[in-house]
């Protein structure tokens, strides 16, 4: 069917529901979107493992969730320290999370 539009007004509306209707959608496909943080733990420390450390800095910063669901799990920091710097120690650091947040900082500036 064809909507014949005459008025300016009328554009205006039917293009803010244009609109409304794509922000709609998107914001749909982000709710979607998966939630590293519920994943197993072994799978996850598998994705963290692929990542370079920018992008795991990155999705630290972005993504709350994961960072706080990793946050005590010094397993994890550890094998990603070692994994990611081989040779690493916790010597004078206290955690592995203290460590690999240091070393981040290095390799992001």
């Amino acid at each position: 069917s064809v909507v014949m539009i005459h008025k300016d007004n009328d554009t205006a509306d039917v293009t803010n529901q244009i609109y409304s209707w794509q922000d709609e959608k998107l914001a749909q496909k982000e709710s979607q979107a998966p939630d590293l943080s519920q994943l197993p733990k072994s799978v996850l420390l598998l994705i963290l493992r692929k990542l370079s450390a920018r992008d795991l800095a990155s999705l630290s910063v972005v993504n709350c969730s994961l960072r706080n669901n990793v946050a005590e799990e010094d397993e994890i920091w550890e094998e990603l320290s070692c994994d990611k710097w081989p040779g690493c120690t916790l010597e004078c650091y206290g955690s592995w999370k203290e460590l690999y947040g240091l070393v981040l900082q290095y390799v992001i500036m």
